[in-house]
């Protein structure tokens, strides 16, 4: 393919002269002021950070023939109009207004429409993964993995050290995951900067993966494999990336690396996903990874945050069903001291999943996607690179969307970790790791733990002056205690329960917060929640909040 563009740019340079050649690029270019968000079209070789430049063009800098838009956008007397913007010039279902941010097709060149975010290429069938894709982008070429990593690969003074699996036996099943853990050097601060995949039996691999361990945890390595699921361990978490068909391997911005050793993290866990759909007997695999890391420091540690909805639950047979949460302005405005810049993230649901997006929002606006996978599989997840970082200021918002397809399950779907439960999550990298100080952006049900920590408010309830008022009022407490000891219900009781359930944090998704594991342990609210149980309020509570979520 690189031959053929090179022969087509020699015959127009021969045919026509450099001039003409120019021109032509040009003409591809110019096409971005006539379009909406013509400046802002997604590579999609990388949507979520590089552009292309001739929108018209199968080559993003304008060298080439036209691609399917730029042969619309032609027919169209290189004209923006409503029936170009219906068009689906790329035949991946989506039409071009609605890919170029103008979903309505109000936008023209003199107008001042609203615009959404261009999130997809009009010329280009996408994802590329997609199978209505298949045979459409023949012509594309995304660069090399190592091409760009090339700075975390080969950088002077990059050391590297192999994490990689004994030869193990492959289950004969379809799908199967194994954990071991491994020791990292700690005579000094190092960063880690790329990872590459050792891939030993291609017939049954379909992924490595390396989640980090806190930087405060002592527990000894394992040293022998072991059946792990879907996640290892709970202070091993950190996912730092890896490899599967759509994840080539770990690379750290050029600004920022990984520390790991003397005051970072000491040990991982590396993960394999054996796929053995045709129950192959007498399958060996010891796959893994090459870790490449410095201890020439870079400008900046690399973090990383996990955004996330919990407690929820999907209806059964639901073809369609959405759920959502933020990390608000609130927690942002407390929470992030100066401006981040997000370089890599990560979605993660389990079989129902379909489609996940992480937005970034300003004033009101989607100013920038982290994330858009709209054919999401668990057995092959993707890595979305932000090659140009997007900034988020104080105040922002990230907001977490998942869809699920759940027309087969006979029984609702409840929140959780095992196999036949499901999560919504992102794992976001972002630096400077010290400029966002928040310890968890998980919401219960609708409510952001963040605010908790930032504000003690959520929902109308003032968390902190709760547990202040649960701590000091020892009068109320003794009264509520002689109740929950002779277990009955005195009129000094009911009065009190009468007067707790007008409270907001004993209504909806505060009061079943309160009574969660999520809740440290308190006595004396476990002593209050047994009285108002005694006395039947919780039981009236329970019934209010099932008749209006019925309503």
């Amino acid at each position: 393919m690189e031959l053929f563009h090179s022969t087509l740019y020699k015959i127009l340079l021969t045919t026509f002269g450099l001039g003409t050649l120019v021109s032509y690029a040009f003409g591809f270019a110019k096409i971005r002021d006539l379009i909406p968000n013509g400046y802002k079209v997604p590579h999609p070789c990388n949507p979520t950070s590089d552009i292309w430049i001739a929108v018209g063009s199968v080559i993003p800098n304008g060298q080439g023939m036209q691609n399917p838009f730029g042969k619309d956008f032609e027919e169209s007397g290189s004209t923006w109009t409503k029936d170009l913007c219906m068009k689906d010039s790329d035949g991946d279902g989506r039409h071009n207004g609605l890919e170029l941010g103008d979903p309505w097709c109000q936008w023209s060149v003199n107008s001042n429409a609203p615009l959404q975010l261009a999130t997809s290429h009009p010329g280009i069938c996408d994802p590329l993964e997609s199978p209505k894709c298949v045979g459409k982008n023949d012509w594309l070429q995304c660069p090399s993995f190592k091409h760009k990593c090339q700075h975390g690969i080969e950088e002077k003074g990059v050391q590297k050290i192999k994490i990689q699996f004994p030869k193990l036996s492959v289950p004969v099943v379809d799908h199967s995951y194994v954990c071991m853990e491994y020791d990292l050097p700690y005579d000094r601060d190092y960063h880690v900067t790329a990872g590459l995949p050792i891939i030993d039996n291609r017939n049954v691999l379909g992924g490595v993966f390396l989640y980090a361990c806190d930087a405060h945890s002592n527990t000894a390595a394992s040293k022998h494999p072991y059946e792990c699921g879907y996640k290892p361990r709970g202070d091993c978490r950190n996912f730092l990336g890896g490899y599967s068909k759509r994840i080539p391997g770990i690379c750290f911005h050029r600004n920022t690396g990984f520390k790991i050793g003397r005051t970072g993290c000491r040990k991982v866990v590396l993960q394999v996903r054996w796929d053995n759909q045709n129950h192959m007997e007498n399958m060996i695999d010891g796959s893994g990874l090459t870790l490449y890391f410095t201890n020439n420091l870079r400008r900046y540690d690399a973090g990383t945050k996990l955004l996330s909805l919990t407690h929820f639950t999907i209806p059964a047979q639901r073809p369609i069903y959405a759920v959502s949460t933020t990390y608000p302005s609130q927690c942002s405005l407390v929470q992030i001291t100066s401006p981040i810049y997000i370089t890599r993230a990560f979605n993660h649901m389990h079989q129902y999943g379909k489609q996940e997006r992480v937005e970034v929002l300003r004033d009101g606006k989607v100013v920038n996607l982290l994330t858009d996978e709209r054919y999401y599989n668990m057995h092959n997840p993707k890595t979305y690179w932000h090659t140009n970082p997007v900034q988020v200021l104080p105040g922002d918002i990230l907001r977490i969307t998942c869809v699920y397809g759940a027309k087969d399950s006979k029984h609702p779907i409840s929140w959780g970790h095992l196999s036949t439960n499901e999560i919504c999550a992102s794992t976001i990298e972002y630096y400077p790791k010290s400029s966002w100080t928040a310890s968890t952006c998980a919401s219960f049900k609708s409510i952001p733990l963040c605010q908790l920590e930032a504000t003690g408010i959520a929902k109308g309830c003032n968390f902190i002056k709760l547990f202040e008022t649960l701590r000091k009022d020892n009068v109320t407490h003794k009264i509520l205690k002689e109740c929950s000891d002779g277990n009955l219900c005195n009129p000094s009781c009911k009065s009190i329960s009468r007067a707790a359930s007008a409270h907001p944090c004993l209504k909806g998704d505060c009061l079943s917060l309160l009574k969660s594991p999520v809740t440290s342990h308190n006595a004396k609210l476990e002593t209050f929640f047994h009285v108002l149980n005694l006395c039947g309020t919780e039981r009236s509570l329970q019934v209010i909040q099932q008749q209006r979520l019925n309503d």
